[in-house]
């Protein structure tokens, strides 16, 4: 079971991307809404990948990844960002920032299981 930190101020992509990765039977989904919910759970429990929108309301995500870095447990834990604002070039500058990969939103319900395994993989 992949243990995902689904971080989203949008309650209707937490509850799509939450019941689609659940649905899928592999993924064990703990949600947030901001940047500090994201910190408090990190640093209580392990998760296996972190999935957050790149915009958040409290810190953007970036800074976010700052942080996370900054927390032992979390310290290589993969991250993966959602955006509606995903260019190509906004991709490969948050990679060299430490992300594991980029998911577009608005993303196909089909799909968000598959690729995140395959950036997990990757």
């Amino acid at each position: 079971m992949i243990r995902v930190l689904l971080v989203d101020d949008d309650p209707l992509i937490l509850l799509a991307a939450g019941a689609t990765l659940r649905a899928d039977g592999g993924f064990a989904v703990r949600e947030a809404p901001t940047a500090g919910d994201a910190l408090a759970c990190a640093a209580a429990e392990a998760f296996d990948v972190v999935l957050t929108d790149v915009h958040l309301p409290d810190l953007d995500g970036t800074a976010l990844l700052t942080r996370l870095r900054a927390i032992p447990s979390c310290a290589a834990t993969p991250v993966v960002f959602l955006t509606a604002t995903a260019s190509p070039g906004d991709a490969e500058r948050l990679r060299a920032l430490g992300a594991r990969g980029v998911i577009a939103k608005p993303f196909r319900p089909a799909s968000l299981a598959p690729a995140l395994r395959e950036l997990l993989a990757g």
